[in-house]
Formats: structure tokens, sequence, C-alpha cells
């Protein structure tokens, strides 16, 4: 079949060279506009752009696929059978989702119903499930409603964040879409989709990442990984806000814990604990804003902490 491709990330990228290597034809790649990126904050373009312009696809960059006839000439004209998105970061309006033969497939990273729309890996995480997976569904207008070609379940590996998740799910779709092109190609129907047990995923916000120590501490570490790296889980030291990594699991108790309140600082002589609605846990890095993540006790040792500071929490006043 002759496939356009869409999409942006790193976590796309895994399916662009399957289907470059498989006996399909990949006619051309629509991917976001460059955005500025890092601390020049100079335009910069998504993996997907960067891999097509290395390996010569036709690539085309819309800042919007709505009301945008140069968008539908030029896809037209690609004459394509079959569209395959992976975390494309836009809209397909009606227009464009009936240009190819057989419209388009999304890979979605989550078990369908559960988890639809932009973030589902970040708030499966966040939500403290223990799998997901992966959905090859065609896509209508509707968000994520689509009948579904084949699922690929996924145990969530117990250290993962959000960005390690979304490698291992990117990695892995070649499996479910591989299922999805011999059913398209043999005419078989894909099955409708439940409505039972659906649940949304709508974007992350900075403010979001804001960590609420009077949780239970399992939420808590959802909550870091489910945040990081983008864009990112963060606390505030009196008025020092710094992003948290993912929490250090399962670390050696090197000397007895006291009971700690929410956001209470213990330290020891390599460990930055702090307190939570439940039980204690271990800071791994940290990254005070503008700089890298280092080692919790290295930005402890360099802020000169104290035990018993405090991280507040969300509609707390910064305490210390």
């Amino acid at each position: 079949m002759r496939i356009v491709f869409a999409g942006s990330p790193d976590a796309a990228l895994p399916t662009l060279r399957y289907l470059l290597d498989s006996s399909h034809e990949v006619v051309g790649v629509l991917s976001r506009p460059d955005a500025p990126k890092g601390r020049g904050r100079k335009p910069q373009p998504s993996a997907v752009s960067q891999f097509a312009v290395e390996h010569d696809l036709p690539l085309y960059q819309p800042k919007s696929l709505k009301n945008n006839p140069d968008a539908e000439a030029m896809i037209r004209e690609m004459a394509p059978d079959l569209g395959v998105v992976v975390a494309y970061g836009a809209i397909l309006p009606q227009n464009i989702l009936d240009l190819p033969t057989h419209g388009w497939i999304n890979i979605h990273f989550s078990l369908l119903p559960r988890w639809r729309g932009a973030a589902p890996v970040q708030r499966a995480l966040e939500t403290g499930d223990k799998e997901t997976g992966i959905t090859v569904f065609q896509l209508e207008l509707a968000l994520d409603t689509g009948p579904v070609y084949a699922t690929l379940p996924v145990a969530i590996p117990n250290e993962a964040s959000a960005g390690e998740l979304l490698t291992v799910l990117g990695n892995l779709a070649e499996v479910p879409l591989e299922t999805a092109l011999t059913k398209i190609t043999s005419g078989t129907p894909p099955t409708p989709q439940t409505e039972d047990g659906v649940t949304y995923a709508p974007q992350l916000t900075a403010s979001e990442g804001q960590i609420d120590w009077t949780k239970d501490a399992t939420l808590i570490d959802g909550h870091i990984k489910g945040f990081t790296p983008s864009p990112g889980a963060w606390t505030l030291l009196g008025d020092l806000r710094l992003k948290v990594g993912v929490l250090a699991q399962n670390p050696e108790v090197t000397m007895p814990l006291q009971t700690l309140s929410p956001g209470e600082i213990f330290l020891t002589r390599h460990e930055v604990w702090v307190g939570t609605g439940t039980h204690p846990v271990c800071l791994d890095t940290v990254a005070p804003a503008g700089k890298k993540h280092m080692t919790a006790d290295a930005w402890a040792r360099g802020a000169r902490l104290e035990a018993g500071m405090t991280f507040s929490s969300p509609k707390q006043g910064a305490a210390s």
C-alpha cells in the first residue's frame, strides 16, 4: 500500500522505520513545524522531521490541517491508500481523513477505551496503573473512539518514567501495526470500540506538576513518573523551585527514619528523605531552576539543607 505517515516525537520513529523496511511504500510524511527548544530557544525539527530529511522522504510541516487547501491538495497528490498516525500532535479534519482509500489508522499508547486523549502514558502512570498497551484503531473525528484493528497489552515496568515507557511502547508498536495492516489488506473490518470503562487523558500542564506531599506515597511516586521528563514534577522550598526526578526505588535505609510530616525533609549521610501522607520517600535526583539534574544528596549539601526543613504542597504557603 501507499502510506502517508503523520508523527512527531521520538516514540513515532520505530513505526516509521518499520514502514520503510516493509513491503509498503511511504509516499509522504507529516510532522509538526519546527519549535523552539533548549536554552537558546532556537527552532528545532521534530524527531520525525529530522528522520524524513535524512532519508529523503517528502516532508510537510503545516501549522494546521484545518481549512488548509494546500495540505489537502498535497496529500491528494500523494494518492495514499492509507494514513498512519503516531503522536502527530494535531487534529485531522474530515476532509483529510477522507483522502486515503482506507482512511487513517492511529497507533495509540493505551488499551482503549481507557485513556482516550493526548497523554495516555502520563495519566496511566499518574494514576498508578500496572498495565497499559497499544491500540491500533480507525481514526474518526471524535476523540479516540474509532473501531479497533489490534491491541497489545504491556505491563508497566516498576521504575519507568513516562519518557521511558513511551520508548518501550514505541518499540513494540510494529507488532499490532502489522496485524492491522494485514486485516486492512485482506478487507477484515475493525471491531467497534466499547464505551465501558472510558477514561480521558488530557494534556499535562506545568502547574499540575507540583507535588502534593500530603498524598499517599504511592500516588506521589506515580505523579513524578507521569510528569517525567516533561513538563516535570516540581516542588517548593521557600521561594526555591526545583524539579524532582523519579524517586529512588527500594532505597537502602542507612539509619532509622523518624516520623515525618508531609513535605518534611530528613537527611542521612547519603539520602534525602521526604515525608508524605503515608510513609517517607527517598529522593534520587533534583534540578534547581535553570540547572541540570544532580543527585539529591549533592544538592542537599550544596544548598546547606537542615533536617526539619519542609517542601510546601499546593495551596499551602512555602515553608522552611
